[in-house]
C-alpha cells in the first residue's frame, strides 16, 4: 500500500514516538530499570511498539480503502495524506528531554496536544475531501431521519431537553464527578431560614444564629443577615427574601429525616453536611432544568427550527453562566424562569388564553418575594405585559383576561405589603435591610439606589460583558455572536427586537449603578434577563450558515466550553474578593489571568478589567471593543464565495500554524513559573515560589495546602541539591501524592503513623535559573478537614489539606 519511503520512514517515526510516550507513562510506571533485567524490558517495548504499529495501520489501511472507493483517488494518496496529519505525534519525543532538565512537568500536556494538532489536520483533510468529494463522507439517509431534530416530535424531544438537563444539573451538584462547591456568600443565611422553618415552624432566626444551628450544612461561624423585626431584638429576620428558602423545605426536610435514620452519616459531620446541602440544592436542579427547557421552547416558537433550538439549548445550558448557577442557593435561577415563563406565555403569544393570563400573572407577582431588587424587572414584565394586552384590547373576552392577569398580582402585592406590616410594623421592602424602624437610613437607601453616575454605570455595564473578573464573553465567548442575532432579529421584527432590548436593558442597567454580584460566578445580577441573550445567539445561529460562520460558530463554542472544562476542574477561578481594591495587589486582578500569567508573560493587561478603576486600561478595552466589532461584522456579512472543486492534499500552512502553536503551548507549560508569591526559609537556605492559591501560605516552617486542591510549589536553592526530604503531617488519614520533578510517590498517611510521614527524593534534577536552582514540586492530598470541626474550641474554619514541612539537602 504504501511505495514512498519518506512515508514509511514518517509513520515508523511517529509510531515511535507514540510508543515511547505510551512506554514512558504506562509501563515504566511499574518497572524499575534498575531493579529489573534491560534485556526484559528491551523486549517488551518491541511488542509494545510493534501491537501500537500494527493496529494504527490497520485503521488507517480500512479507512483509506473506503474513501479510495468513494471517490476514486489512489489509496497511496489517502494514506500519505492521513500520515501528514499524524505528525503532531512526534511532538511526544520530547518527552525524553525531562530526562536531562525539569522545571515544570509538561508530560500530561504533550498527549493532548499532539491529538489536538492531528484531530485538527485531519479534520482539514476530510473536509477538502467532503468539498470536492461529498459522498467521500455521506451519513445513511435513515440515520439522518433517526436523529434529525426537525423530524422528532416535539413532545419527545421537549422531555429529552428536560431529562438530560436535570441529569447533568444533579450529576453536577453532586460532586461524583467533578468538586462542588461549598455553600459560599449568601447561600447559608438562605438555608438557614429553611432550617428553621422545619425546626421552629417559623422565619425568626434569632434562636437559629444563637444555637448554630448552621453548623449542620456550613463549616464554621456565620455572621448574622437579619434584623430585629417589631417585636424585638428576640426576632431577628433574614435580609434574604423568604422565597427560595421555602423552595427548599420539602427536599431539606428529607435530607434531614434520611440522615437522622442513619447512624453513619448523622454521625459524621462532612457527610451529614454533604447530603443535607444536596437535598437541598435538588429543586434549584429541577428549577433550573425547567428554566433550559422554557428556553428550549422560546428559541423553537421564535425561529421555528427544532435543530437550531437544540445546538443554542446546549450552548445555554451547558456553559457560563447557566451551568455554574444551576444548584446554587441563589434567587437568579427561579426569577430567570418566572419572567422567561411569563414573557413566552403572555407577551409572545399576543392572543393569550386565559390559563396563560393567570400564569402569566402570578409569576409577575412572585418575583418581588425573591428580592427588593426584582420590584425593578416585576415593573418591565409588567409593563410588556400591559403593552401586550392593550394591542388586543379589541379581542373577545379582553376584560376577562385583564382582570385574570391583574388579579394573581393585586394579591401577592397585598400580601407582600402585609407581611412587612408583620414583620416590621411598615410597608417598606427596605425594612428587610434596614430594621424596624428606618427613620433616616430609609432615604439614604433609597438615594443609593437612584444615584446615577453615567461614566460608572457605562463601565459596569460594559464589565457584565467583557470585565477580566465578571464578564460573561470572557467565560462564553459564543455569546459575541449575541450581537449579530440582535443585528438580524431587528431588521426582521424590529417591535419585538425592541422590546427584548428594553427588558434586557433596564435591569442590565440597574444592576450597573447597584452591585456586581458578590462572591460568585460571574453574571449573578444580570441572570434573570440573560435568557434574552441567549436568545440573541441563537438567532444569529438560525442564519444561514457559509464557511466564515461556521468557523466563527465553532470557535466561539469550542472556547466556552473550553472555559467549562477549566472551572470544573477549578470552581475558584469563578469566584472573586468582593472588596478588591481595599486588598490591592494581585487581588486587583481575576484568578483566571492569576493562574495564566507568570514571570514571563503578565495576561492581566491582556484582558480589560472594568470592576477595579486602579488597574484599567484604556487600549485594552478600545482593542477588545475593536475585536468584538469585527467578529459581529465578519460573522453578519454574507461571503457566498464559489469554492473550487479541485482537491488539494498540501496542508504546508496548516502544518506550520500546528507545529508553531504546539510549540509555544509547549514553551508556555515548561516556563510556566511564577516569582511573585515566595516564602524564605533562611535557616534552611531556600526559598519557596507558591505557583497556585491552593495554599495558605508560609507558617510554622512550613505550609498547609487547601483541602484537596493540588498545590504547586518551586524550591529555588543557590547550589544543586543532592536530595529533597518531605514531611507530610494532618490530623485526619489519607493518602497524599507527591512529586518532585519527574519523579512521583503516594504515601499513606494512617493513624498507626502518627498521620505523618517523612519521604526523600534522590537524586533530584533542577533547573538552573537566574543564578540558582529551581525545583518543581506538587502535593495533593485525598482528604481535608475543618479544625473547628474536630474540636469546636479551635478557630480555625479554614479547609485544609496537608501540611508540609521541606528539607534541602546539599
Amino acid at each position: 500500500m504504501l511505495k514512498s519511503k519518506s512515508s514509511i520512514f514518517l509513520l515508523g517515526l511517529e509510531m515511535l514516538a507514540l510508543a515511547a510516550y505510551l512506554w514512558h507513562e504506562t509501563v515504566s510506571v511499574y518497572w524499575d530499570w534498575r531493579q529489573s533485567r534491560l534485556s526484559l524490558l528491551i523486549l517488551l517495548l518491541i511488542i509494545f511498539l510493534i501491537c501500537v504499529s500494527l493496529g494504527l495501520y490497520k485503521i488507517l489501511q480500512h479507512m483509506s480503502k473506503v474513501l479510495s472507493k468513494r471517490t476514486g483517488i489512489a489509496v497511496a494518496r489517502i494514506v500519505r495524506a492521513f500520515i501528514l496529519s499524524l505528525s503532531p505525534l512526534l511532538f511526544l519525543f520530547l518527552i525524553f528531554v525531562q530526562h536531562f532538565v525539569f522545571l515544570k512537568d509538561m508530560r500530561p500536556f504533550l498527549l493532548p496536544v499532539s491529538l489536538g494538532g492531528s484531530a485538527y489536520l485531519a479534520v482539514i483533510f476530510l473536509s477538502r475531501l467532503k468539498k470536492t468529494y461529498p459522498q467521500a463522507i455521506a451519513t445513511p439517509p435513515e440515520t439522518i431521519q433517526r436523529w434529525n431534530p426537525n423530524r422528532l416530535e416535539p413532545k419527545r424531544l421537549a422531555w429529552f431537553v428536560f431529562v438530560i438537563s436535570v441529569s447533568v444539573y444533579i450529576l453536577y451538584s453532586s460532586g461524583l464527578i467533578v468538586p462542588s462547591q461549598p455553600l459560599t456568600g449568601d447561600e447559608p443565611h438562605y438555608l438557614l431560614t429553611t432550617h428553621s422553618i422545619i425546626k421552629d415552624g417559623d422565619i425568626n432566626v434569632y434562636n437559629n444564629y444563637r444555637d448554630k444551628d448552621y453548623l449542620d450544612f456550613y463549616p464554621g461561624e456565620l455572621s448574622i443577615h437579619a434584623f430585629a423585626g417589631k417585636k424585638g431584638d428576640g426576632h431577628l429576620y433574614s435580609k434574604h427574601f423568604i422565597a427560595l428558602s421555602a423552595l427548599m423545605v420539602p427536599t431539606y426536610a428529607l435530607g434531614e429525616k434520611l440522615v437522622a435514620k442513619n447512624s453513619n452519616w448523622s454521625g459524621n459531620p462532612e457527610t451529614k453536611r454533604r447530603i443535607l446541602v444536596f437535598f437541598a440544592r435538588f429543586p434549584v436542579c429541577l428549577i433550573t432544568a425547567l428554566f433550559s427547557l422554557i428556553f428550549f421552547l422560546l428559541v423553537v416558537d421564535i425561529t421555528q427550527r427544532k435543530d437550531v433550538a437544540v445546538l443554542a439549548w446546549a450552548v445555554f445550558s451547558f456553559t457560563s453562566p447557566v451551568l455554574f448557577f444551576s444548584h446554587l442557593l441563589y434567587p437568579a435561577v427561579s426569577v430567570a424562569l418566572l419572567t422567561i415563563l411569563a414573557f413566552r406565555l403572555f407577551v409572545l403569544n399576543k392572543e393569550t388564553r386565559s390559563l396563560s393570563a393567570v400564569l402569566s400573572g402570578a409569576a409577575i407577582g412572585l418575583l418581588p418575594w425573591f428580592g427588593v431588587k426584582f420590584i425593578v424587572l416585576a415593573a418591565v414584565l409588567f409593563g410588556a405585559s400591559a403593552l401586550t394586552l392593550l394591542s388586543s384590547r379589541k379581542a373577545q373576552y379582553f376584560w376577562k383576561k385583564a382582570l385574570l392577569f391583574l388579579l394573581p398580582i393585586a394579591v401577592s402585592a397585598g400580601l407582600y405589603l402585609l407581611y412587612f406590616w408583620t414583620l416590621y410594623g411598615n410597608f417598606s421592602p427596605v425594612s428587610a435591610y434596614t430594621g424596624v424602624t428606618p427613620g433616616a437610613e430609609l432615604p439614604a437607601y433609597a438615594k443609593k439606589l437612584l444615584l446615577f453616575s453615567f461614566f460608572e454605570t457605562l463601565s459596569r455595564s460594559l464589565g457584565f460583558f467583557i470585565d477580566q473578573k465578571y464578564g460573561l464573553l470572557i467565560y462564553a465567548p459564543i455569546y459575541i455572536l449575541g450581537f449579530a442575532g440582535l443585528y438580524f432579529y431587528a431588521r426582521k421584527k424590529r417591535r419585538e427586537a425592541s422590546l427584548l432590548m428594553v427588558m434586557l436593558a433596564v435591569p442590565w442597567i440597574f444592576s450597573a449603578n447597584y452591585y456586581w454580584g458578590g462572591y460568585c460566578p460571574p453574571g449573578r445580577p444580570v441572570f434573570p434577563v440573560f435568557w434574552i441573550w441567549g436568545l440573541f445567539l441563537a438567532l444569529a445561529l438560525a442564519a444561514k450558515q457559509n464557511p466564515g460562520r461556521k468557523i466563527l460558530a465553532t470557535t466561539g463554542i469550542v472556547l466556552s466550553f473550553a472555559m467549562v472544562w477549566a472551572a470544573l476542574r477549578n470552581p475558584w477561578i469563578l469566584y472573586h474578593e468582593q472588596y478588591a481594591s481595599e486588598l490591592g495587589g494581585e487581588f486587583l486582578y481575576s484568578k483566571l489571568t492569576r493562574a495564566l500569567s507568570n514571570s514571563f508573560v503578565k495576561f492581566h493587561d491582556l484582558l480589560p478589567s472594568l470592576k477595579e478603576l486602579e488597574v484599567f486600561n484604556w487600549l485594552t478595552l478600545v482593542i477588545w471593543i475593536i475585536a468584538i466589532c469585527g467578529i459581529v461584522v465578519l460573522y453578519i456579512q454574507k461571503n457566498e464565495i464559489e469554492k473550487s472543486r479541485r482537491l488539494s492534499l498540501k496542508m504546508g500552512g496548516h502544518l506550520c500554524f500546528v507545529f508553531g502553536v504546539s510549540l509555544l503551548l509547549v514553551a508556555y507549560v515548561f516556563f510556566d513559573i511564577h516569582r511573585n508569591n515566595k516564602a524564605v526559609f533562611e535557616e534552611q537556605n531556600y526559598t519557596l515560589y507558591f505557583q497556585d492559591d491552593n495554599h495558605f501560605g508560609k507558617e510554622a516552617e512550613g505550609f498547609w495546602t487547601k483541602g484537596k486542591r493540588r498545590a504547586s510549589v518551586i524550591l529555588e536553592s543557590p547550589h544543586p541539591l543532592a536530595a529533597i526530604r518531605i514531611k507530610l503531617a494532618s490530623s485526619v488519614g489519607g493518602f497524599t501524592s507527591v512529586q518532585v520533578g519527574p519523579s512521583k510517590k503516594k504515601i499513606n498517611r494512617a493513624k498507626s503513623t502518627g498521620l505523618s510521614n517523612d519521604i526523600t527524593f534522590s537524586p533530584v534534577k533542577g533547573f538552573p535559573l537566574r543564578q540558582g536552582y529551581c525545583y518543581f514540586i506538587t502535593i495533593e492530598d485525598s482528604s481535608g478537614f475543618v479544625p473547628f470541626q474536630l474540636d469546636r474550641n479551635i478557630k480555625d474554619n479554614r479547609n485544609l489539606g496537608v501540611f508540609v514541612q521541606l528539607k534541602a539537602v546539599n
